[in-house]
């Protein structure tokens, strides 16, 4: 006598177990797997799983493979209560949001998802029309006390004290929206003009007395990625008029900060100033995703959160990865536009006038202003000359989200990621021989197989794939543009930047104490470093042979990068760097 009734087990409902009969019952039963139920945004199994967990490939085929009819109607309904919970929590953190000036996911989810919310609004009889607009809720806002954001614990004031806007909140900062995430909004939400009635409902209402504590941001959008860059923290001394007793005071001495080059003779310009410095000291960026309560003070360290984590949607034809799908949709309207401005020096195509003024400033323009503290290295951008500093640091703030490690830089923690947890390889075509990076494949072709992969410059030693592309280089050399170096194609601003400008020279090897360096750039920098002696040197290829078969013949030193020890092979540098870091 058995015990359990599983005789007919997969037969069976996949969600209340109960017995499914032949084909007289196939009317009362729905397959897991077949068309996508609009209900459930999806087929039936992939809900489940949501809700669930995900069965694998090789055990999915023996679990039951449909649900009876009543099952299926009690879980459509559960799939639209908790649409409707997710929607009611979205606006409420949208409404927490606003309180804190960050009008970004009330946007979204008004962009989004705005058939649920409305619905939503409408079933809870939370607006009184039917056709109002994200625009209308942005200009509505001030008009509701809504309680102020304090720490647990916090006892709210009674309700005669309840600021009646939250203008009167001085924990509102409309500016540091609308400045520091320019390029998310505009993003999310094309006509961010629209968002202005947010802002001027606020700044209307301000108290022309109370302290300005407003930070600056600026986007730096390049062809490179989006990056922030703090701008110049000198305010007008003239443009502050107060009615306080500080505006009125002028000193004989100018008061100087300690931590920037700003001074001033006025003593509420000073104050102000320095409210500005502690603000950028303790700002935070907060991840906007909704039951995410991660913080960063960097944004490069909140750019990587995003993407590791939140970047779900993938671009199918360049493979960006976006956080939300009008991101997405945003990104893809860019692949349909034509290529219709040329750089007047590479004769590369660009979309629009500031991609193509960004690829010039990056690429061509050879004025650099960012000095490294340290080196005294210097870079084009603020992005790169930061990156580079912490080089100097022994602080790793990059985790890997999939393991333990931990980076200096973002670039790391993206090769980290490449080779080890994405296990990207490129392989040879001619013999099976698989490595990690594109460039020791073309080494191994080219000094291995003998067939040419690297087409190099005998001037400026660029290197490119096609023998067209560097025909197309190297008329720059013989027909530079209006200053415009022909030897290193650096474009200045002035006659006299152009003729005291470091040019290239020319050495036969990039040998330095007993170092063989990989490339000039490595070279030059350690001659900068190490020996104070800025130098562009480079070393001219060999006519007739490849660039991967000199490489092969070349012997380089591996050193440590503690004690600069140097070692034949990296076996050997490992092995010692295992003792040196323990001591």
């Amino acid at each position: 006598m058995t015990i359990f009734k599983l005789d007919n087990f997969p037969n069976v409902c996949r969600l209340c177990l109960k017995v499914l009969m032949g084909d007289q019952k196939k009317e009362e039963t729905v397959g897991i797997n077949g068309h996508d139920n609009p209900a459930l945004n999806g087929s039936i199994s992939e809900f489940i799983a949501s809700i669930t967990f995900v069965i694998s490939e090789n055990k999915s085929h023996l679990l039951p493979q449909k649900v009876c009819r009543p099952c299926l109607e009690t879980l459509q309904s559960f799939a639209k209560y908790r649409s409707k919970i997710m929607t009611i929590h979205l606006l409420m953190n949208g409404l927490v949001e606003l309180k804190r000036s960050n009008p970004v996911p009330m946007l979204h989810l008004f962009q989004s998802n705005e058939r649920e919310v409305r619905s939503v609004l409408k079933d809870l009889d939370l607006c009184t029309t039917d056709d109002a607009t994200v625009q209308d809720l942005l200009k509505e806002f001030p008009s509701y006390a809504i309680a102020t954001l304090a720490d647990p614990g916090y006892s709210l004031p009674s309700a005669v004290d309840v600021p009646q806007t939250c203008a009167d909140d001085e924990t509102f900062d409309p500016d540091m929206f609308f400045n520091k995430d320019e390029d998310i909004a505009s993003t999310l939400l094309p006509e961010l003009g629209n968002a202005q009635l947010f802002y001027d409902s606020y700044t209307e209402q301000s108290d022309i007395n109370s302290e300005i504590s407003t930070e600056t941001y600026s986007s730096v959008y390049t062809e490179h990625g989006d990056k922030f860059d703090e701008c110049s923290l000198d305010p007008a001394e003239d443009s502050i008029s107060s009615s306080s007793s500080n505006s009125k005071i002028k000193l004989t001495d100018r008061l100087q900060c300690n931590k920037c080059k700003y001074s001033t003779l006025y003593v509420q310009n000073y104050q102000i100033h320095q409210q500005k410095h502690r603000k950028i000291e303790t700002r935070r960026f907060h991840c906007i995703e909704p039951g995410c309560s991660e913080s960063f003070k960097e944004y490069a360290e909140y750019r990587v959160h995003c993407v590791s984590l939140h970047a779900l949607y993938i671009c199918e034809t360049c493979g960006l990865r976006c956080s939300t799908q009008s991101t997405l949709d945003a990104h893809k309207t860019r692949h349909l536009t034509e290529y219709a401005l040329t750089c007047p020096y590479c004769k590369k195509s660009y979309k629009n006038s500031n991609e193509m003024r960004n690829h010039i400033k990056f690429w061509h323009e050879a004025a650099t202003s960012y000095p490294c503290d340290t080196c005294s290295m210097t870079f084009k951008r603020k992005d790169i000359r930061d990156n580079h500093q912490r080089s100097h640091k022994n602080e790793y703030h990059f985790s890997c989200n999939l393991c333990d490690k931990k980076f200096k830089d973002s670039a790391a923690l993206r090769r980290h990621r490449i080779e080890v947890h994405d296990k990207v390889r490129h392989s040879c075509d001619h013999c099976g021989y698989v490595c990690l990076t594109r460039s020791k494949l073309r080494d191994h072709i080219e000094g291995i197989h003998g067939i040419q992969s690297r087409f190099v410059c005998a001037v400026c030693i660029f290197t490119t794939d096609s023998q067209e592309n560097l025909d197309t280089h190297k008329l720059r050399h013989s027909n530079p543009k209006d200053m415009e170096c022909g030897t290193c194609l650096g474009v200045y601003r002035s006659t006299a930047e152009l003729t005291d400008h470091l040019c290239i020279t020319y050495r036969d090897d990039y040998v330095c104490c007993n170092r063989d360096f990989r490339n000039h750039y490595q070279y030059n920098k350690h001659k900068l470093t190490k020996h104070d002696v800025r130098i562009n040197a480079r070393v001219k290829p060999i006519p007739g042979v490849l660039l991967g078969q000199i490489k092969a013949k070349r012997k380089r030193v591996e050193c440590c990068p503690k004690c600069e020890a140097a070692f034949p092979n990296k076996n050997l540098k490992k092995q010692h760097m295992k003792v040196c870091n323990n001591e």
